[in-house]
């Protein structure tokens, strides 16, 4: 009789998701309710979340009730509790509050700090999250996107995109929920298309950021080995250490704004660099333009720029050039 009451209070001690024995019945089975207990906003709650009876001993004043999963809270009352304990035959929460309950339910905080709102590893296309805090509607955080949202990998590779109106919101467990049946660790925004007519070209494109320029300045001198073969080191010196570098396509270079930023390039004394048929380099001292096919990408440096057009290194496909921006009302 002693060993089995032994092994008795030993599997309680670790969890019973049963009914509580009857010799530890001081107080009866607590029911599982999510109405009434859950917390009005900030936490998701789940009725088939199970609870279990932790039982220290065969007194049964010591019987507690623990959420199976670990990384829930008991939540009654609309509000999350530290401790539900068998006392004097009833059920009381204990701790930051102190009252009698009958029922209870498991918890799982889902509000702004919950789930992620940015990828360090994701491409320059998209942007962090605007996260909506819970409310009394939403219960838990909604994320909004006004040009669409963007599931991505760990590793910043995209596994689908979806429409602005997607009901994105955020899980006790973490991850950005979609569906029902879908749910990703990382949700961002997608950036706004940008729109190229007004620079002579028929296709979107997008502008990347200063840091993957710089990346792109880095990598000049073994394109232009690559490519050309021979190489003016002594003008590639000036030109690196100027670090005012152009890039345009041949669509843009002989496009009217291409040809309006070279034309005050070449009054202003500003040497060019171009890219000729039979492949031959005339190195300059402040600008590189290329003309035709463009896989030699640099960082336009705007504070060594002087003129009326503002420069934005661009992508079109699997090129990037530079497509120069008329910034003043008059010519």
């Amino acid at each position: 009789v002693l060993t089995s009451a032994l092994l008795f209070s030993i599997v309680h001690a670790h969890g019973n998701t049963g009914p509580i024995p009857p010799h530890l019945r001081g107080c009866a089975n607590i029911t599982i309710k999510s109405e009434g207990n859950c917390p009005s906003r900030g936490y998701e709650c789940d009725e088939d979340q199970p609870i279990r009876y932790k039982v220290h001993d065969d007194d049964w004043a010591c019987a507690e009730v623990k959420c199976v999963d670990r990384n829930a809270l008991l939540a009654a009352d609309r509000q999350i509790v530290d401790t539900i304990r068998c006392r004097n035959k009833k059920w009381r929460a204990e701790g930051n509050c102190d009252f009698v309950t009958t029922s209870v339910v498991c918890a799982k905080y889902c509000d702004v700090d919950r789930c992620p709102s940015d990828l360090r590893r994701a491409p320059s296309k998209y942007t962090q999250l605007r996260v909506r805090p819970a409310t009394t509607k939403s219960k838990c955080a909604v994320a909004e996107c006004k040009y669409g949202f963007a599931a991505l990998n760990h590793d910043g590779t995209l596994i689908k995109e979806l429409p602005s109106s997607a009901d994105v919101t955020c899980t006790g467990n973490g991850k950005w929920r979609v569906s029902d049946s879908e749910s990703f660790d990382h949700v961002l925004c997608k950036r706004k298309v940008r729109t190229c007519g007004d620079y002579l070209c028929d296709q979107n494109c997008d502008t990347i950021s200063i840091k993957e320029a710089k990346e792109i300045v880095n990598s000049l001198e073994s394109r232009i080995n690559h490519y050309f073969k021979e190489v003016d080191y002594d003008g590639l010196a000036e030109l690196y250490h100027d670090d005012s570098v152009f890039i345009l396509n041949k669509k843009t270079f002989f496009g009217k704004e291409g040809m309006k930023a070279m034309n005050l390039a070449t009054s202003k004394g500003q040497a060019m660099m171009r890219k000729t048929w039979n492949k031959a380099l005339d190195v300059g001292a402040t600008h590189f333009v290329v003309s035709g096919d463009a896989e030699l990408f640099v960082e336009a440096d705007n504070k060594s720029y002087q003129g009326k057009f503002k420069q934005i290194l661009q992508k079109m496909g699997k090129k990037w050039y530079i497509i120069y921006q008329h910034c003043s009302t008059s010519d």
